[in-house]
């Protein structure tokens, strides 16, 4: 299956140049990160979404992923997964998900099941992510900055698809698949 990576805007029908907020789909059911995955996708759209890989707490980086739970929540026919490092689930539960600002979805059942709506999956850094039979190699933690992976060569170039090797989002046009 060919890797399809889209960069969404940060909001739906927005065409300015601006990116505020970080959030790439990868073959329509993969999120790497949720600055904007709540704003930018239909119900529906975001109902295809099973993974969501944060690569860190900035508010950039999950900004939105409390809305994308809560707007997909009806549609849920399995838990969404939440993958990130076990600094950034603490993060996203303790000043995010903490039943003050939004509920913890985690503990919320899906409709007619006694599943959790979301499950967070802790992952290591340079540790893959396993997502629909496919592989995404990760490397999170950010030892050189929050932002340095955008300096890497990006995956066009047939090369296994690393975070550092994604373009960075001023150099993708708005919407367009990379």
């Amino acid at each position: 299956m060919p890797l399809r990576i889209q960069l969404l805007p940060t909001s739906l029908g927005d065409r300015s140049q601006t990116q505020s907020l970080t959030t790439f789909i990868i073959n329509g059911t993969i999120a790497l990160d949720a600055g904007s995955l709540g704003f930018s996708l239909s119900g529906a759209q975001l109902a295809q979404v099973e993974h969501v890989i944060i690569t860190h707490s900035h508010l950039d980086h999950v900004a939105s992923l409390p809305i994308a739970i809560a707007e997909v929540f009806p549609r849920l026919k399995r838990p969404m997964k939440i993958h990130a490092t076990d600094g950034v689930l603490k993060a996203i539960r303790d000043h995010l998900m903490n039943g003050v600002i939004w509920p913890d979805f985690s503990k919320i059942k899906m409709l007619g099941s006694d599943r959790g709506a979301i499950e967070f999956i802790p992952i290591r850094p340079n540790e893959g992510v396993r997502a629909r039979r496919r592989e995404v190699p990760a490397r999170l933690g950010q030892p050189r900055g929050a932002h340095d992976w955008h300096r890497r060569r990006d995956p066009r170039r047939g090369r296994r698809l690393h975070l550092r090797h994604l373009p960075h989002r001023r150099h993708l046009g708005r919407g367009q698949p990379a």
